[in-house]
Order: structure tokens, then C-alpha cells, then sequence
């Protein structure tokens, strides 16, 4: 029983360093932090490695989620991006900061995936 005491704890916690707070919906976190990542639109787009334009080009290693842009959430080293699957799922999607895609030239090819 104390392990789930000590998850949901830390749940609370990692909401709080976000400063989320979930009203209506439940959102689970989960783990995108070996993920590279860009948000083009109202779209995050993840990847397993880095991006580049062969990597976009082949587009088979891309997956993209539609976001609100109002549910971001960037601290220090990480991001958090609230994320409604196309199952129906709401996801706390946690990414490691510097692996933010910020490269003009490969922003603008993601624009099209």
C-alpha cells in the first residue's frame, strides 16, 4: 500500500512543478524523455531519433498527437504537453527539454508530416 501512496504522491508532485492542475479529465503522465520533439501548429511530433530530412522525409519513425497549445508546460530541463490520443486516452507527456527540435530549416519540413 505504501507504494501507491508514494505514486500517487509523486504524481501530485510532478503536476505541481508543471503547475497543471487536471480539473475535469484525469491525465496520465508517462515517460516521452528519449523522445526528440517539435510543436508545429496545434501538433506535437516525436520521434525516436534525431530529427533530420532524411528522417522527416522517410516519415516512417514519426508520430504526431493534436495538442492545445494552451497546455504546454516548459520548465527548466523538461516539457509537458497534454495530450489526447486518438484513443480517447489523456496523456501527460513528459519530454527532456533539449531535445526540442529548434531548427528553422527541419521545422519547416515538419510543418508538412
Amino acid at each position: 500500500m505504501d507504494a501507491i501512496l508514494k505514486y500517487f504522491d509523486a504524481e501530485e508532485e510532478l503536476f505541481n512543478y508543471f503547475g497543471f492542475e487536471q480539473g475535469n479529465h484525469l491525465y496520465y503522465p508517462t515517460s516521452a524523455l528519449s523522445y526528440w520533439w517539435a510543436i508545429i501548429q496545434h501538433k506535437v511530433i516525436y520521434c525516436p531519433i534525431p530529427f533530420t530530412k532524411e528522417c522527416i522525409d522517410d516519415g516512417s519513425k514519426l508520430y504526431g498527437e493534436e495538442i492545445s497549445l494552451d497546455r504546454v508546460f516548459k520548465k527548466d530541463k523538461y516539457a509537458a504537453i497534454c495530450v489526447n490520443e486518438c484513443t480517447g486516452d489523456r496523456v501527460f507527456m513528459i519530454f527532456d527539454g533539449k531535445k526540442e527540435c529548434k531548427d528553422p530549416e527541419l521545422l519547416l519540413l515538419l510543418e508538412d508530416v
